[in-house]
């Protein structure tokens, strides 16, 4: 499996979404990054009877108006729902890997709720016969180590910031902040928000450890530039690069 992408592909943030009427996430955002031939960053829930989709909150209403989380539907239900303004409904991760079918690389961001590992055991089960370049990553550090454990010649990224970290219990939020399980978890990459990017933490796993580190989200002139002087690659949105 290639890795020189992680450094060197900027990484279109949920799809190429952001042109008009083209949904986060979305059937349409996966089509528009292919054609421009950019890597795809996307996030992966696990339904209430084990399917994997690809969708960013844990509720659905936001994209689809229906108050329910992926844990309370099963796949059937999902598939029958549809974003904002998409003509598909709700995209499955095998439905993502038939799309791309290697032709850029993925991203893929676990998004656990579960106080167990039955997410990151689907996704490895999906990801072990695909051909295609692909990263896997995440906030938690359970869902790190478990990875690292179950899938070592995978690409794995350490996600961490600061202002985005609230929802997390105090003390995952120290671990992420200072990286004090890098030595355990033993990523690949480190994503960071980039306006955290001066913290000490990552700059010295950077420049200490040859830890490639990448930008989220980097959506304006601004976040751009101080990407570029702070970080070796960049998740975005919003921009024509």
């Amino acid at each position: 499996m290639s890795r020189d992408w992680i450094k060197s592909e900027p990484i279109a943030h949920r799809g190429y979404h952001w042109c008009g009427g083209v949904d986060e996430n979305s059937w349409e955002a996966f089509q528009e990054a292919l054609e421009r031939n950019v890597p795809i960053e996307c996030d992966l829930h696990l339904s209430l009877d084990g399917e994997v989709f690809v969708h960013h909150d844990y509720s659905l209403e936001r994209m689809t108006g229906v108050s329910k989380t992926f844990g309370e539907l099963k796949a059937r239900e999902i598939r029958k729902l549809r974003t904002l303004h998409s003509s598909k409904a709700v995209v499955s991760l095998k439905e993502l890997l038939s799309l791309v079918r290697g032709k850029v690389p993925l991203v893929l961001e676990l998004k656990r709720s579960l106080p167990n590992n039955k997410l990151e055991e689907r996704v490895i089960e999906i990801m072990r016969n695909y051909k295609g370049d692909f990263a896997l990553q995440s906030f938690h550090p359970k869902t790190l180590h478990f990875l690292r454990q179950a899938m070592p010649e995978a690409i794995i990224g350490l996600l961490s910031g600061d202002s985005t970290l609230n929802h997390l219990w105090w003390p995952t939020k120290v671990l992420l902040k200072s990286m004090t399980f890098v030595s355990v978890i033993r990523p690949d990459y480190i994503g960071y928000e980039w306006s955290a990017l001066h913290k000490r933490a990552p700059q010295e796993l950077r420049k200490q450890r040859d830890i490639p580190l990448l930008a989220w989200t980097v959506n304006d002139q601004k976040s751009l530039e101080v990407s570029r002087l702070l970080a070796d690659n960049i998740i975005y949105e919003n921009l024509s690069l």
